[in-house]
């Protein structure tokens, strides 16, 4: 069984002008969240879905936000992304995947420089953070790799593991390595750790969408040990944190 989600809250409103941008490598601090990285509402019915996503692509007029799939998957009306500066945006969901829990959102474009997706996938005893808006309180926390699971036996090991504890509400929030770069997108924990898709299945999901991006990921995945080997058993349980 796949594991768990988050979710997370902000307040809707206009779209106004957005500050200088920042760079993809900025320190990542718990009092100051990383520019790149936005709250997400979804309308659901008779109630209010949130969650969070990372900048990781900006062409022409438009944004490219990624996120988890059940974040927004029970839309039925608008959503929006909110980016810690100011910056609002109406987003559309142009591609899904159920199965790594995955979501490219388009938006407009914002003043503010996106994050890279990682060359590498995170080793074991690597150090890795994970970043979120939780139920209203954005927060970074740092622990290490540990391992790889699949979401189902007949899939490969691309779901990173790392030993500290996402919150309630971080669902869609990035996985971070040293260099400031996308290493995963978190979406489910127990027990003391956190899983998401690593950052090469990420890239790959996004190949069609963003091909720049996508052609490196899509080669990472097909040369990476990781991605080719297979698990005995798909990933474990752990808590659904779904907030609404």
């Amino acid at each position: 069984m796949a594991p768990s989600t988050f979710t997370t809250a902000f307040p809707s409103g206009k779209t106004v002008p957005q500050p200088q941008p920042m760079g993809a490598g900025v320190r990542l601090r718990s009092d100051r969240p990383h520019p790149a990285v936005a709250r997400i509402v979804v309308p659901e019915q008779g109630a209010t879905a949130y969650g969070s996503g990372t900048l990781i692509d900006v062409r022409d007029n438009f944004g490219l936000v990624i996120t988890n799939w059940h974040v927004v998957r029970d839309a039925t009306g608008t959503i929006e992304v909110l980016f810690p500066g100011g910056f609002t945006s109406k987003a559309r969901a142009l591609k899904v995947d159920a199965d790594w829990d995955l979501a490219a959102l388009v938006i407009w474009r914002p003043s503010i420089e996106p994050v890279s997706i990682a060359a590498a996938a995170p080793q074991p005893g690597e150090l890795l953070t994970i970043c979120g808006y939780g139920q209203g309180n954005y927060r970074c926390a740092t622990g290490r790799c540990t391992k790889y699971y699949a979401p189902r036996l007949d899939f490969p090991r691309q779901m990173v593991e790392l030993d500290v504890e996402a919150r309630q509400g971080d669902s869609g929030g990035p996985i971070f390595n040293r260099r400031g770069e996308l290493a995963g997108v978190l979406f489910g924990a127990g027990q003391g750790t956190t899983l998401g898709s690593f950052g090469g299945r990420v890239g790959a999901f996004l190949a069609t969408l963003a091909p720049d991006i996508g052609r490196a990921e899509e080669s990472l995945v097909a040369e990476e040990g990781v991605a080719e080997e297979r698990v005995e058993e798909p990933a474990r349980q752990v808590a659904t944190l779904r907030d609404r």
